[in-house]
């Protein structure tokens, strides 16, 4: 893949566009514990790692059954159910 656009001949390798592996998170942490990763995560710039944290808050969220019907995106109910 040419990254600059024919204006030079840096090329990426095939290996370096795989898409990075799932970030594995600890089982049996609470909501509050997996916004907390999250939000380090976030502030270090260690996106995906981020996003897995929130979506783990989520799925505890909806194993507890909380529900919000004010809540328009399910992303919202991690920072308004804990």
């Amino acid at each position: 893949v040419d990254v600059r656009n024919g204006l030079g001949i840096k090329r990426l390798k095939e290996d370096n566009l795989a898409r990075p592996q799932k970030p594995q998170v600890d089982p049996g942490l609470a909501v509050a514990d997996l916004k907390e990763r999250g939000n380090k995560a976030f502030q270090e710039q260690a996106y995906e790692e981020a996003i897995a944290y929130y979506s783990a808050a989520i799925d505890v969220l909806e194993e507890e059954g909380c529900q919000l019907p004010e809540a328009q995106d399910p992303k919202y109910t991690a920072v308004l159910c804990s």
